[in-house]
């Protein structure tokens, strides 16, 4: 397969026996695909079209090296967008290779149609494939489809809420799922969104958590490569109203990652989900919000998190194992970004009135002097 590359010479495989096989010809390509991967990672993607070109005189050009010089060089062309595209087409579509290699161009082609503003286009190509050997056992194509779906959910979202008025009796930031067919009325019983889009809502969010369920069920014991994707579909559930199904989806993936520091939080797509969704909607279980931020703190001892624990811990234990808070406190204002927090002093000084000992503590004296240079502010009082 050919194709003319706009300006640049023609990717071609050669067609002469000018003594392929031979030491000088393997030494000349070798050569070549150094030269090659330097012209690609200086950004001369003329030079590298070049190379490519002279390559193909020397030696069978590997598929893999064609489909990703061409890729590059295209895609670095804003002009060339569809050109590119049309490339990434045809190898995918002619293109036998490892079932890997096959998963990895569709990301690749679907990734680059997307970045390019075409989510729409992008997800249909995606759920296209997912259901077919041997993408549907990928879990980053599933969670990709899911994670589109969602995407294009609240895009809709978005438009039915600027259909609202402020006399219509529509909540602006309801419009869910669930309201489709019920708040979501203006004031003759009418909903802002048309019955088209009324089902493209529905059906989005459906597919959504069908792809967020399924790959749910493939995460492996400890892979914590799909974080993103269980954040979005717990993302989706709360803004469905299911609650407890979200908190059910992240402590089920904390369970299976328990070093991952974001499998401890939610609905804010960095980290510390689940600490976030009890301190939104479960703000008076204290035992459970104060369980889930020392899980929390014991992955990251400088996370602000460490002052809503202490103020927790504070309020419900007084002085009981007051030394640990303490040094949890101590161990987080290490940290200079920290020490700006006003809060942090103020715990400091609440938890040094209820424990005196600390001065003649070493978490305080092996501090004090270094401190003083960190905090100027910092007394031996």
């Amino acid at each position: 397969m050919h194709l003319e590359l706009h300006s640049y010479p023609v990717f071609h495989h050669s067609s002469s026996n000018l003594g392929q096989g031979t030491p000088s010809r393997t030494t000349t390509a070798v050569s070549l695909l150094y030269i090659l991967k330097d012209r690609l990672l200086r950004h001369e993607f003329a030079q590298s079209a070049a190379v490519m070109e002279s390559l193909a005189y020397v030696m069978d050009v590997i598929p893999s090296i064609y489909r990703k010089v061409g890729i590059e060089v295209l895609s670095h062309r804003p002009q060339d967008y569809g050109r590119c595209l049309q490339f990434m087409k045809q190898i995918f579509s002619v293109h036998q290779s490892t079932s890997r290699v096959r998963e990895e161009m569709l990301l690749e082609m679907c990734l680059f149609i997307a970045s390019h503003g075409n989510l729409a286009e992008s997800y249909d190509i995606m759920t296209s494939h997912v259901s077919a050997d041997p993408f549907k056992s990928n879990p980053l194509i599933v969670g990709y489809c899911g994670l589109m779906a969602y995407l294009l959910w609240k895009e809709e979202i978005r438009k039915g809420e600027e259909l609202a008025t402020p006399t219509s009796g529509y909540r602006a930031g309801s419009l869910d799922l669930q309201e489709v067919h019920s708040e979501a009325l203006d004031s003759r019983g009418e909903s802002p969104m048309s019955r088209e889009a009324e089902v493209k809502v529905t059906a989005l969010a459906s597919s959504a958590l069908i792809h967020f369920e399924q790959l749910s069920s493939m995460m492996s014991q400890h892979d914590c490569s799909v974080s993103m994707f269980v954040h979005k579909h717990a993302q989706l559930l709360e803004r469905l109203g299911r609650q407890t199904d979200a908190l059910d989806v992240l402590l089920r993936y904390q369970e299976s990652c328990p070093r991952e520091i974001n499998a401890n939080s939610l609905l804010n797509p960095s980290p510390r989900y689940v600490c976030d969704h009890l301190r939104t909607h479960c703000p008076d279980s204290i035992e459970l919000r104060t369980h889930h931020l020392a899980v929390l703190v014991q992955l990251d001892e400088s996370c602000t998190e460490v002052m809503e624990l202490l103020e927790l811990q504070l309020h419900t234990d007084g002085t009981h194992n007051i030394r640990n808070m303490f040094e949890t406190l101590v161990k987080f204002l290490d940290y200079p970004c920290n020490g700006a927090d006003p809060r942090g002093w103020s715990l400091l000084r609440q938890i040094q009135l209820l424990w005196p000992e600390y001065s003649s503590s070493e978490l305080w004296t092996t501090r004090l002097h270094w401190w003083r240079k960190l905090y100027p502010h910092i007394t031996q009082e």
